[in-house]
């Protein structure tokens, strides 16, 4: 690992070094956004979301902050105008449903943190596509894309060929910063957690995205060279030979819905170079066959890694459930949905019999319309209609300068969310939105006089308000980031002390992590949580006992109001107030309401009807308790717990 990130550090100087030099001939406050991009760009693949703590906030707050140094940088030149085009209109309007949607939301925190979430990606599309259009700039973004993915790759090489024993071994002594999930030590004990990736179908995502990016690239003029140049026919036979190496590492990730979305892709990529080269249709279906072929001839010789036909057909099924479930979800809010980012705790409530457990939907634009409405979902489809409707027009322009394979990324992308969730995997996403970025700065390059884009010029009457403007909506989003940030980092620390047994720091960690986010729920369950270990504490004397009794249900009290459709908050609520009434009888109406409310929400869950099928017993309610107890056996034959 030492060696990794050394190598890292080296790599990075020498590119911020090379870049400098490239970038000379821009003003000073625009090499740094530059150079703040592609640092952004490098790292952001290779930084695990499991090993660190909060990663893409730390991004989140790099990309405002280069947003608005390019926004001041604009007013400070009123002659450099703001570009602005069909995208943004789009997308800023599906962000302003999803601000409506807030409104409407089962729990405010997820949805505006969802929220920032879906705006810090349009900023870091709309700071790149107002780039100086330029070659450097653009060749930078591509060396930049291509380095970062060589890096990646090479570890995920290295870890599975022999980095996995030493992954078991830093997660079995480092247990309090490692992830524990039953289905990442599922999958390391199974050997298919891959790079700083960790789960498989995102570093799949992202490698067939790469992949046709590479691919445009290298058929493309090669940085600037001409055909005749002598270093081509090198620089294409050995980025062949990388974009190879990337098909058997695409095969052990073992995703099956980036398989699909990667040969489609490679078609549409196939299609693209068609109609653009008109004489290049023979070169189009050999590369199409060649790498197709490899594909499946890996494939074949990796038998023993691979699934059967009916592995697909039973991945498929088990979304399928997903998709009924988040249907129905659909059905009950068509218009505003429960909220951006509520997904997790919706879903419960309407899983089927014979699905899994998931936080997910595995299918983006589903996704989106259960938490976000009808109009989030047409404007969301619209956008990246258009943005693939524009690729299509661009590549068929002779005089582009850009290449086929950014299109064809994007297609693989979004055909992957329709059986996966990369858009809400920080890692890929921003990738997506940096190659969108790179498509309108590539058609202002091939272009600079056609009407893709809108010129926005801060004129003098306008540009002092909007500044302004910017400046606090700047200064409240990096407030927010770095208190989550805070929030988040004193959250981790209070649940690794709380494993400790030390519970008086770890709540004094956890009430930090509260006046930060205090709208939070699962900061209130946390709390809660410690509040009742320190009650059943045997040396806890009898009053404080009560006192911290107390505390835990104001706190549980405030989780089930934040967040009141997750059902296990009720059941730790009513489990709470059931050892309570004991002593104090008055609980016991209020534990049976939360323990039917967990069962309600999650009604497939044989776990909770156990648990309601025991407070019925211990009440005396016995022919409740058989019924509760029966329909618990009978749940358990079709209850599946959650692996994706």
């Amino acid at each position: 690992m030492i060696q990794i990130i050394f190598s890292s550090v080296i790599i990075t100087l020498t590119a911020l070094w090379l870049a400098s030099r490239r970038l000379n001939a821009i003003p000073f406050m625009l090499k740094i956004i530059v150079l703040g991009i592609i640092t952004v760009l490098f790292y952001r693949p290779l930084i695990a979301e499991a090993f660190f703590i909060a990663p893409h906030t730390i991004f989140q707050i790099t990309i405002i902050i280069l947003a608005f140094m390019l926004f001041v940088h604009k007013y400070m030149h009123p002659q450099e105008p703001l570009f602005i085009c069909m995208f943004d209109k789009i997308f800023m309007s599906f962000l302003l449903f999803l601000l409506l949607s807030l409104f409407f939301s089962v729990n405010k925190e997820a949805s505006i943190s969802q929220i920032f979430y879906f705006a810090t990606l349009y900023l870091w599309y709309w700071t790149i596509s107002n780039l100086p259009a330029e070659r450097p700039v653009e060749k930078l973004l591509r060396i930049t894309l291509i380095c970062s993915c060589l890096l990646a790759v090479g570890y995920a090489w290295y870890q599975y060929a022999i980095g996995f024993d030493q992954t078991r071994l830093f997660v079995a002594e480092n247990s309090g910063y490692a992830p524990q999930s039953k289905e990442f030590i599922r999958r390391l004990n199974s050997d298919t957690v891959f790079s700083t990736f960790l789960y498989p179908p995102a570093f799949a995502g992202y490698l067939g995205v790469i992949f046709l990016v590479i691919l445009g690239f290298i058929r493309e003029p090669l940085c600037g060279l001409k055909e005749k140049n002598r270093l081509i026919i090198p620089l294409r036979t050995g980025g062949y030979i990388f974009l190879v190496s990337l098909i058997p590492m695409l095969i052990l990730t073992r995703s099956k819905g980036a398989w699909a979305a990667f040969i489609i892709g490679l078609i549409y990529f196939a299609v693209l170079y068609g109609f653009k080269n008109k004489t290049g249709k023979l070169k189009s279906f050999f590369f199409l066959c060649m790498f197709i072929g490899a594909f499946f001839l890996i494939k074949n010789i990796s038998s023993t890694h691979l699934p059967t036909v009916k592995n697909f057909l039973a991945s498929f099924e088990v979304r399928y459930e997903y998709w009924k479930a988040t249907i129905e979800m659909i059905k009950q809010r068509p218009v505003f949905g429960f909220g951006p980012g509520t997904f997790a705790s919706v879903y419960p409530g309407f899983k089927t019999l014979l699905a899994e457990e998931t936080t997910m939907a595995h299918n983006s634009f589903l996704q989106i319309w259960a938490e976000a409405g009808f109009a989030a979902f047409v404007l969301f489809v619209s956008f990246f209609a258009a943005v693939c409707a524009s690729g299509y027009r661009f590549m068929k322009d002779s005089r582009a300068i850009h290449n086929i394979g950014i299109p064809a990324g994007i297609i693989t992308f979004l055909i992957h969310n329709l059986t996966d969730f990369s858009l809400y995997v920080g890692q890929v996403s921003l990738i997506i939105f940096a190659l969108i970025g790179m498509l309108v700065l590539g058609e202002r390059l091939t272009n600079p006089a056609a009407g893709f884009q809108d010129k926005l010029f801060l004129k003098k009457e306008h540009a002092p308000a909007r500044l302004v403007f910017a400046g606090i909506a700047f200064i409240i989003s990096l407030f927010y980031l770095i208190s989550t940030y805070s929030a988040i980092y004193y959250d981790k620390a209070a649940e690794n002390i709380f494993k400790k047994k030390d519970f008086k720091t770890a709540l004094l960690y956890g009430k930090k992590a509260s006046a930060l986010n205090p709208f939070s729920a699962g900061y209130c369950f946390h709390a809660a949580v410690i509040f009742e270990a320190l009650a059943m504490q045997e040396n806890t004397p009898g009053d404080i006992r009560r006192e911290y009794f107390k505390k835990a249900i104001d706190r549980y009290e405030a989780a089930v109001s934040r967040d009141p459709l997750l059902p296990y908050y009720h059941y730790r609520f009513g489990k709470l107030l059931l050892l309570m009434s004991k002593d104090a009888p008055v609980y016991s109406g209020k534990a049976r309401l939360e323990l039917e409310k967990s069962a309600q929400l999650y009604p497939v869950n044989p776990f909770y009807h156990e648990q309601l099928s025991k407070f019925y017993g211990i009440i005396n309610a016995h022919e409740l308790s058989q019924s509760e107890g029966e329909k618990a056996v009978e749940l358990k034959k079709y209850y599946h717990k959650g692996t994706r």
